[in-house]
């Protein structure tokens, strides 16, 4: 139960705390029980109505991750897959419905008609990550298009003391070496510079149809934060990445050879925010460019050279105010502009298309007495292609005691086609898929239900959601060509369950299975989901600086469908850690650990038997 100490405490942990998605170094929280994503204030998960996952450094470290990738691999329904050159994220069974975001601001994706919008998780140093918070749900109220399933922020760290990091880990996919430099706090500058050198390992999938995206690749980034007093500062962040890779794909099964393809390509990336407190407020102003670009060529840049460009430009400001003791009112605006350059658009000479949009939304956290917290947001959306949108969203906390609660969501989202989608025009050999101009938005209606209680050393979640997607977009023939259209509406609902036990102060166990219907208008399942994916995780860490720790877990899908058909099977994983911690302050780890240690192999699906890695890392 909320006590009138308890609102005024979370209330100002809002105000004081919190204001530019983990944006301000000086203010960072660092704990799993707080979330920021969800209504851009940081905020108890607790207390949030919304389904949410926070994934610490700690939670990456035990998993013995090596990217991104690996470290949402236990993610409550989310979905990661490779797919071309990127990553294809679904979470609660929606094909590109998921706002990936990098400390709160967007990322250019790589557009295509075969990767539609999968985002390359390899472009984000690991090492440098804090937190990845994940909020399922209708999220478009307060982040616009393209937030229709849920949102996943990736949160960096911030300076914290000087120090240095070196890592170094090598595995069945990839070798890597990283390097993390805090400068600690030099007057009133601190600042941190992070910089990984990959090596992805060529492999050849398990059902013949070529290898995987191979080569060097490199990553640096620079972030920091300069406070002109107490009250205000300025954060920037610099990243570059750049990336020299291969593959060769197999097409002997259509009575061909086999065709080699080089990809080079490079991701700038640039952000500043001002951040500021009043009396009983915080605001922010922020604004950030990142630019992709990729060239393609066979053997040399004389033989099929085509090089494509994708850049977002963002600006946004946004000020979180206390109305009263009861309220706790953010509101902000928007404007991003997003293009695309190069061959893969139909567009004419110059191949060249660009798309702004402006928002403005409000969002009011109000704690109507000591048991519920009601927080109203709505969003309205000008897209230059697509005219006016508007978003509302509705969510309450009920607090049946210090340790119960029922959360409740009702909301509207959307996603804008992309202008791939939209002017697509490229050649891609099998897979070309044409743009359409006349594309309609997908659009989405969202209401879940959930229950979550602890008691004594026992926790327990339940959460059930329904969703219905209009004008869902999806490719056919037309006058011969594949053309992406508007073809289908669909539906998903489904289970989010998780228990779990500490047992003592060492050993813990958490049980969680996740069933989904998905289905489009015709009651055909919806491809890449599975009617149930369930995981057990055994856990035990001796909590000695000196010590180990150890996670086994094993993960059930049930009646996966792809490709016009179902697949079943399971996979048992472990990873294990030994700390050192030294007199002079260093400290360190090693680590080793086996992703389908049966070494199951389903070609069709992409998987591909047994994942090894060793790894460590010392900090001075």
């Amino acid at each position: 139960m909320l006590t009138k100490k308890r609102k005024s405490t979370l209330l100002t942990l809002s105000i004081l705390m919190g204001l530019t998605s983990c944006t301000q170094a000086s203010e960072v929280i660092q704990t799993p029980d707080v979330v920021v994503t969800a209504t851009k204030t940081q905020q108890e998960v607790k207390a949030v109505p919304n389904a949410v996952v926070v994934i610490t450094s700690e939670d990456i470290e035990q998993l013995g991750a090596t990217d991104i990738y690996s470290a949402l691999k236990l993610a409550t329904n989310v979905d990661v897959s490779q797919i071309g050159a990127g990553h294809r994220l679904m979470v609660r069974g929606k094909n590109a419905g998921a706002l990936v975001l990098l400390d709160g601001r967007r990322m250019s994706n790589e557009y295509s008609s075969m990767t539609r919008g999968a985002f390359d998780l390899d472009k984000i140093n690991l090492s440098s990550v804090e937190r990845i918070e994940i909020v399922r749900g209708a999220a478009s109220a307060q982040y616009g298009a393209d937030a229709e399933s849920g949102v996943i922020n990736i949160i960096t760290k911030k300076s914290k003391e000087q120090s240095v990091t070196v890592g170094a880990n090598t595995g069945t996919d990839v070798m890597n070496n990283y390097y993390r430099f805090d400068l600690g706090q030099q007057g009133k500058f601190n600042g941190v510079v992070n910089a990984n050198f990959a090596k992805y390992r060529k492999r050849e999938f398990v059902g013949g149809t070529g290898t995987n995206y191979f080569g060097p690749r490199t990553n640096y980034d620079f972030s920091g934060t300069y406070a002109f007093d107490d009250s205000n500062n300025l954060d920037f962040y610099i990243g570059y990445y750049d990336e020299k890779s291969k593959k060769i794909t197999d097409y002997s099964s259509m009575g061909m050879g086999k065709s080699s393809t080089n990809y080079d390509k490079t991701n700038q990336d640039y952000s500043i925010a001002y951040n500021g407190k009043g009396d009983n407020s915080n605001y922010m102003i922020r604004a950030y460019y990142n630019r992709y670009d990729k060239e393609e060529y066979k053997g040399s840049k004389n033989n099929g050279y085509k090089q494509n460009t994708f850049d977002t430009l963002g600006i946004e400001a946004k000020n979180t105010v206390q109305a009263g003791d009861e309220h706790l009112l953010t509101y902000g605006v928007e404007y991003k502009n997003i293009g695309v350059e190069g061959p893969i658009l139909a567009l004419g000479e110059g191949n060249s298309k660009d798309n702004s949009a402006y928002a403005g939304y409000i969002q009011d956290e109000w704690f109507i007495n000591d048991k519920i917290l009601f927080i109203p947001a709505v969003r309205y959306d000008h897209d230059e292609q697509f005219g006016g949108k508007t978003t509302p969203k509705l969510g309450a906390t009920y607090f049946l005691s210090d340790n119960s609660r029922i959360k409740a969501n009702w909301g509207k989202s959307w996603r804008a086609p992309n202008l791939v989608e939209l002017y697509a025009g490229q050649d891609h050999g099998f897979t070309t898929i044409y743009g359409n101009p006349d594309l309609r938005p997908e659009e989405a209606t969202t209401w879940e239900l959930g229950f979550e209680a602890e008691k004594d050393n026992n926790w327990l979640k339940l959460n059930y959601f329904n969703s219905k997607y209009d004008n869902l977009i999806t490719y056919d023939k037309v006058n011969g060509k594949n053309t992406f259209i508007n073809a289908q509406d669909a539906k998903t609902d489904g289970v989010e369950f998780e228990v779990g036990r500490q047992f003592n102060d060492n050993w813990s166990i958490r049980a969680t299975s996740n069933w989904l219907n998905a289905k489009d208008s015709d009651g055909e399942k919806v491809s890449a989901t599975a009617d149930n994916i369930s995981t057990l995780e055994l856990d035990y860490d001796d909590n000695d600086i000196n010590g180990y720790s150890a996670k086994l877990w094993n993960s059930w899908v049930s009646n996966y469908h792809y490709a016009n058909e179902n697949y079943d099977y399971n996979t048992l994983n472990f990873v294990v850690n030994k700390k050192f911690a030294f007199d002079d302050g260093r400290n360190g780890r090693i680590y080793a650990g086996v992703d389908n240690i049966g070494d199951k192999k389903i070609g069709d699906i992409y998987l591909e038997g047994r994942i090894w890695r060793v790894g460590a890392e010392i900090t001075f």
